[in-house]
């Protein structure tokens, strides 16, 4: 049974329900404007979510480095994540902070059809056996690439990701072992990724239209062009910090350029923690848009405000009579807030529907170079955040109006003269909500222009193909030639 105040409450919810029907179009209005608000700031939570928020689908994350190459005499495109081989092998060699190094190119598979399927091409990595160990991951399906698999004389094998598995072979289980013609000679497959996981995260648009490596294959090839420049990570060892394995690296990478200054000369190597390297790059602009969305709301939660103001001035008699008979201030705002409650609740609904069919069209055009947006989704955490951030919008467009017709306690007389005062003063809050409102869409414009030309420079920080290094081969080691002027031509192989 329910006790006096939930009876109250339900009384409350169920008057507030009447009160809308009998108004339709202001609560229409009013449910629109906090559902597009609510909606537009959901959508933004969740790419930051998916971006910033969820952990990246690799054991133990946080233990995770991405090796770089760094130029600091160069004034364009000083550093990339990229290693050359060699460097690589030393490094491998050397360190007393890394585990094994995992190691990736690009590549293109061109599979071919049968009498279902046409021929497609495939874009994905070359790995080496290293590099799922060293991620903490296993295929669902089938096993991962054996250390005799990843010699030069072994044929390829490829492992497909998930999403690969289900477009192309049809969530087909018996997949593992089957053979499939790639690039002409056949190529066996031996395994497929969990739904969640995704390598390398940050693609390049010159590199592959979508933001998902599609199969990941062995053996790993070292580059015919002894000047390719490949992706490695690793593990930081036990009990070793980030600090420690930088110390450990900028020693090594010391001694390669003493030991071989006309290939290392001029070249640093350094590292950063993966998600770091996958992300930071995406984190002003989706901050500064979560920011423009914020003032969205509020200027919604502005116009809702209006709404009730002007909706009151029509309920002063009513509100006046239950005053007259006993009704305390508290019950008054409590019932207006109540109403104003179940307004912002219906409105989050709607704004949480708004961001479902968003997420929906939006991963098709999310950009490739900021990593996991596509994956973003409107799931249970989003429904909890945009009711939770219409609730909190029903308290503040609702506190204002509620306070001002509970102290109205001599409405319940009917004085003409005390009306026209409050509706003055009425007025006089609905003028400040409208200055308001102009005030925050200034800062709304301005921090328009302002995400338009941080997202123009994330877009633009992807690797241009005349900003990667590329470096002349020398003769006795390595392919990095002394002069860093050099590295203006250097090109990323895409490997087959």
């Amino acid at each position: 049974m329910y006790n006096r105040r939930q009876m109250s409450i339900l009384q409350d919810i169920r008057f507030a329900f009447r009160l809308f029907r009998r108004t339709p179009v202001p609560t229409a209005i009013a449910l629109l404007s906090i559902a597009l608000s609510v909606g537009a700031t959901a959508v933004v939570f969740a790419a930051i979510k998916a971006v910033l928020i969820d952990p990246l689908p690799y054991a133990r994350a946080a233990e995770l480095v991405q090796l770089r190459s760094e130029f600091p005499q160069m004034q364009q495109q000083s550093s990339g994540d990229w290693v050359v081989w060699n460097d690589i092998r030393e490094v491998a060699r050397r360190t007393r902070t890394l585990g094994p190094l995992g190691v990736y190119q690009n590549a293109v598979f061109d599979l071919a059809g049968d009498a279902n399927t046409t021929p497609e091409a495939l874009y994905g990595t070359r790995v080496n056996a290293a590099l799922f160990p060293a991620l903490g991951v296993s295929p669902m399906l089938g096993r991962d690439i054996l250390p005799e698999e990843d010699g030069p004389a072994h044929s390829d094998i490829m492992i497909l990701s998930y999403g690969l598995w289900l477009r192309r072979f049809h969530a087909d289980r018996g997949v593992v072992g089957r053979t499939v013609t790639v690039n002409g000679h056949a190529c066996p497959i031996v395994g497929v990724m969990p739904p969640e996981f995704n390598f390398p995260l940050r693609r390049q648009a010159a590199h592959t239209p979508s933001p998902y490596v599609e199969f990941w294959a062995a053996p790993f090839k070292v580059p015919a062009n002894p000047n390719a420049g490949l992706g490695a990570v690793a593990r930081l060892r036990p009990h070793v910090s980030l600090a420690e394995a930088r110390q450990d690296l900028s020693a090594i990478g010391k001694a390669l350029a003493r030991e071989y200054p006309e290939t290392n000369r001029g070249r640093a190597l350094r590292l950063n923690f993966l998600r770091d390297r996958a992300v930071g790059s995406a984190t002003p602009g989706l901050l500064l848009l979560m920011a423009a969305a914020v003032l969205f709301m509020l200027i919604g939660c502005a116009n809702v405000a209006n709404l009730l103001l002007a909706r009151g001035l029509a309920r002063q008699r009513e509100v006046g009579v239950r005053l007259a008979i006993g009704a305390g201030p508290a019950r008054v705002v409590r019932q207006l807030l109540t109403e104003s409650c179940v307004l912002a609740a219906l409105g989050g609904l709607g704004g949480y529907l708004l961001t479902v069919a968003a997420w929906k069209i939006l991963p098709a055009m999310a950009p490739v170079s900021i990593p996991r947006l596509a994956a973003a989704r409107a799931d249970s955490s989003i429904l909890g955040f945009a009711l939770a951030l219409a609730m909190v919008n029903g308290i503040l467009f609702g506190m204002a109006p509620a306070l001002r017709l509970a102290r109205e306690r001599a409405i319940a007389i009917g004085g003409f003269g005390v009306r026209g005062a409050a509706s003055a003063r009425h007025d006089r809050l609905r003028s400040a909500l409208v200055v308001a409102e102009v005030a925050v869409s200034v800062v709304l414009v301005v921090a328009g222009g302002q995400l338009l030309g941080s997202f123009v420079r994330l877009m633009a920080t992807r690797l241009r193909p005349d900003f990667i290094p590329h470096l002349q081969h020398s003769p006795r080691r390595g392919p990095w030639a002394a002069d860093p002027a050099a590295a203006a031509s250097f090109t990323t192989t895409t490997s087959a």
